[in-house]
């Protein structure tokens, strides 16, 4: 009885207060994402009764329960001794059937409506990604075209229609046109880097990059240390943290300055690696956000989609750096070596 006593000691205006600002905070997109990300999927999701809360046939059964509880206290609750000599009791299992039925009806709007969130970033997502690879493909079939009238049959084809260098910064500046659009992600907090490794003196530097006039983390530095890029050249798979800090706080991402100053991020590494016949290229391809974050770390539908397209994203910069390292292989390290030889 202590319960029941403590509940009925609360002033009923504390609930009704309570009530009106929950319902004026979920009028707020800010305030039902942090309930929705904090409170909904990072403990209530992987609580073992959400499966119950969260099925029809509870939230359709409890609030019919509660309306015939309702019905037989009014009618009968003075004659049957099994409701009038048990009051307080009873008074107590309705009011939890009722906060029951509330509970459940306020989990299943919820969860649609960020499960229709969900579903609308999903699809706007896809949408931008075809967009991207159509751009990319666009522009090199048109510089295929542009030069096939100008071929010459003793000339040098491979040579005259490939610019893996040009493409390869074309691609890097629709991926930046790519997720302004999806993300609004700005230059401003986006780096866009390929890391390479030197086969003579094995030394790393920074192949391509996006804004030049920053300080960068020196790329010996990474590939070195406890950082994503490290892991992707030992392991020679992608590695994709949509949570920097989370990442770093589990030593796979190494904080920079930028990042401090930021605050959170994301990052997806991918590595290349092209086998020529005297010596292997090595790459590390390095997508950072610096505040936005890609996708919502608690969603794994959109964690994993993220992970997926960008692999595809990269895969176009590996089909160009394959290019490069053939033609760098070609002209410059065995045309060099030739010359050395006579």
């Amino acid at each position: 009885m202590d319960v029941i006593t403590s509940i009925k000691a609360v002033p009923t205006e504390f609930w009704l207060v309570a009530g009106l600002i929950l319902f004026i905070g979920l009028m707020f997109e800010r305030v039902r994402r942090f309930i929705y990300q904090t409170l909904f999927r990072k403990y209530f999701l992987k609580c073992f009764f959400f499966p119950i809360f969260n099925n029809r046939l509870f939230q359709v059964m409890i609030p019919g329960l509660a309306a015939s509880y309702f019905i037989c206290l009014d009618v009968w609750g003075d004659d049957w001794p099994i409701l009038a000599d048990h009051k307080e009791f009873h008074s107590l299992a309705f009011s939890i059937m009722i906060g029951l039925s509330i509970f459940s009806m306020l989990t299943r709007a919820l969860f649609d409506i960020f499960q229709d969130k969900s579903d609308k970033d999903y699809i706007r997502f896809l949408e931008d990604f075809c967009l991207l690879t159509s751009r990319v493909v666009i522009t090199k079939l048109n510089r295929f075209k542009g030069k096939a009238s100008s071929l010459s049959p003793s000339g040098d084809t491979f040579k005259k229609i490939t610019h893996p260098s040009d493409q390869i910064n074309h691609i890097i500046n629709e991926i930046e046109h790519f997720l302004n659009s999806a993300y609004g992600i700005s230059q401003q907090h986006l780096r866009i880097t390929v890391l390479h490794e030197d086969h003579r003196t094995k030394r790393w530097t920074y192949k391509f990059l996006t804004n030049q006039n920053w300080n960068y983390t020196k790329a010996e530095t990474l590939i070195t240390g406890n950082s994503t890029a490290k892991q992707c050249l030992d392991t020679g798979e992608p590695r994709f943290y949509p949570d920097k800090i989370e990442a770093s706080n589990k030593r796979n991402y190494m904080m920079s300055d930028r990042d401090n100053r930021y605050g959170n991020g994301s990052i997806f590494c991918y590595p290349v690696f092209i086998e020529n016949a005297d010596y292997t290229d090595r790459y590390i391809i390095s997508i950072v956000t610096y505040g936005p974050m890609l996708c919502d770390p608690l969603d794994d539908r959109l964690v994993e989609a993220t992970n997926v397209v960008f692999c595809d994203i990269c895969k176009r910069l590996e089909l160009e750096l394959t290019l490069l390292s053939i033609k760098n292989w070609q002209f410059n390290f065995h045309t060099n070596r030739t010359r050395k030889a006579s």
